[in-house]
C-alpha cells in the first residue's frame, strides 16, 4: 500500500469516527433530554 493510499485510510477512518462519535452523543444527549422530561413528569 502507498503512503497515499495510507493517508487516504486514515482520512476516512477519522471521519467515520467522528461522524460516529457524534451520532453517539446526539444519540445520549436525546436520551438524557428525554429522561430528564418524564423525571419532571411531562410525558413526550
Amino acid at each position: 500500500m502507498s503512503w497515499k493510499q495510507k493517508a487516504a485510510a486514515k482520512k476516512v477512518m477519522w471521519f467515520i469516527l467522528l461522524w460516529f462519535g457524534s451520532v453517539l452523543s446526539l444519540f445520549i444527549a436525546s436520551s438524557l433530554i428525554k429522561l430528564l422530561m418524564s423525571m419532571a413528569g411531562l410525558h413526550t
